[in-house]
């Protein structure tokens, strides 16, 4: 059981989004005292759904609202201004991926293999903001 989003209703008649699974890994470690770098991928899974007395009488899938994401990160922390507070800046890149290959192969030198992604946007940021220590 989910919940379903509609985005506009008229009548009997309704856009809207379905409820989809949604998952998330991350690796992260620390590189050095102040240096935390990471890797992110995301995947969401929903449909957009219509229906409509003229255009579609019984819901139907509008579109695949699927999305793939891979996040690149890293957090660099500074010393501290006394004990309790300090500063730190990070560094963010986002894109979403397009397709995913993975390819194994043989010969007379052995098995090789790999994966291949490939994104078309690229989003990046970057951040900075004051650390605070609670005791």
């Amino acid at each position: 059981m989910g919940i379903n989003w509609e985005l506009l209703k008229y009548g009997s008649n309704y856009l809207k989004a379905s409820d989809g699974a949604f998952f998330r890994g991350i690796a992260g470690f620390e590189a050095d005292s102040s240096t935390i770098p990471e890797l992110t991928y995301i995947n969401m899974n929903a449909d957009f759904l219509i229906r409509g007395v003229l255009i579609s009488p019984t819901e139907d899938r509008l579109a695949d609202l699927s999305m793939d994401w891979i996040h690149i990160g890293s957090t660099q922390y500074f010393d501290s201004l006394c004990d309790v507070t300090g500063i730190k800046i990070q560094g963010d890149l986002l894109f979403p991926v397009s397709w995913v290959g993975v390819y194994v192969g043989g010969g007379p030198g052995g098995i090789g293999g790999g994966v291949a992604v490939s994104s078309t946007t690229i989003m990046g940021g970057l951040k900075g903001g004051l650390v605070l220590t609670l005791d």
